[in-house]
């Protein structure tokens, strides 16, 4: 007798486990979150792990649900036309731009966390990928992100989604991860020429 086994594509298994690593972060006591969200006076003693780590701590659960819905949205739209490998190169680069880049230019900003920045890059790095593809698509959607962080830049973050996140959302964040998602496809274009390869 012979069991049938399940291969998950390999989108799917990077996503589980970009998810799965905030929710095992979630979990743990808040004293160890507070050694790993992006903290400027840490950052500044040189503890610069926190750039990286502040992407997988949220404020709660909630939080984590709003960061985890998008990432899936994310996945569903760009991720299959790449390579999981590849899909989250791009993400650790967006997030860890997002917080250097909050870091260096945004001095009132003393800790942050979450993976919405590097959302942000995600959302960049696939439009740019569809262009890439020649998919004329792919540049209204840039110009809709751009438009998005010019309003969040004026008014501010919207109040439902600060409801739900349970605290204030840095806005900043999202124009670095933004850039950092421009710049991991520059990265993925010098590395692999030929545009969105999926496995």
């Amino acid at each position: 007798m012979t069991t049938a086994t399940v291969k998950l594509p390999p989108w799917i298994v990077a996503v589980l486990v970009v998810l799965g690593t905030a929710a095992l972060c979630q979990a743990l006591p808040t004293e160890w979150n507070l050694w790993l969200r992006y903290d400027r006076g840490g950052v500044s003693a040189g503890q610069v792990w926190r750039f990286l780590t502040a992407n997988f701590i949220h404020l709660g659960w909630a939080h984590l649900a709003l960061n985890a819905t998008g990432m899936l949205l994310m996945t569903w739209i760009f991720g299959r036309d790449w390579p999981a490998f590849r899909w989250l190169l791009a993400l650790l680069i967006a997030g860890v731009i997002s917080a250097a880049g909050v870091h260096l230019a945004s001095p009132d900003v003393f800790w942050l966390i979450g993976l919405s920045g590097a959302l942000h890059g995600l959302f960049a790095f696939g439009a740019v990928g569809w262009i890439r593809l020649d998919e004329r698509v792919g540049w209204l959607l840039l110009a809709g992100l751009l438009m998005k962080l010019i309003y969040e830049q004026f008014t501010g973050s919207l109040a439902v989604s600060e409801s739900i996140v349970g605290g204030a959302i840095v806005t900043d964040a999202h124009v670095w991860g933004a850039l950092g998602g421009l710049i991991a496809a520059g990265v993925d274009k010098l590395c692999w020429r030929k545009g969105p390869a999926p496995l």
